[in-house]
């Protein structure tokens, strides 16, 4: 799945800043570890290895999704912090529960944020085969950790699922 970031117009989503100031509140205290915003080019992004993508839908009247999105080795790293284990044990299960866990509080946050009260719905992850994010309908943030190589981009869209 290629990651895309947009702009938009979409009115009461949470900017870039705002986004990773959420993630960083949840991964120093999942993970120990904080993120800041990264330039990080599109073209960079899409030639990192493989980007694991997680999507939950917030259901309502205001249909959101929110994703978050790692590449290979910051997923692993993130499981490896997570499940309190060494990085060569960590396996694609256990990335995508990493990722499935930091979506759904992230996806809490952003809910709080906005003023949301709908429930949550479950966290999907994406494959190859599933379509590219347009960038014209998510409002994200490419951040990098500061205590080690670690990429994530989180956005929100209004699309629900």
């Amino acid at each position: 799945v290629r990651i895309r970031e947009g702009g938009g117009t979409m009115t009461g989503l949470p900017g870039p800043e705002t986004l990773a100031n959420i993630v960083t509140r949840v991964t120093e205290t999942m993970f120990g570890m904080s993120f800041a915003l990264a330039e990080l080019p599109m073209d960079q992004r899409c030639s990192r290895p493989v980007w694991r993508t997680v999507v939950l839908p917030i259901p309502g009247p205001r249909p959101l999704s929110v994703a978050i999105a790692s590449d290979e080795a910051s997923g692993h790293t993130l499981g490896s912090a997570m499940f309190a284990c060494a990085i060569e044990v960590v396996d694609r299960v256990m990335v995508e529960d990493s990722l499935c866990e930091l979506v759904n509080i992230v996806a809490g946050q952003v809910k709080s944020v906005m003023g949301v009260d709908d429930a949550l719905g479950l966290p999907r992850v994406l494959t190859t085969a599933d379509a590219s994010i347009d960038p014209a309908s998510w409002r994200g943030a490419t951040m990098r950790s500061s205590c080690c190589e670690v990429l994530v981009w989180v956005a929100v869209s209004e699309l629900g699922e």
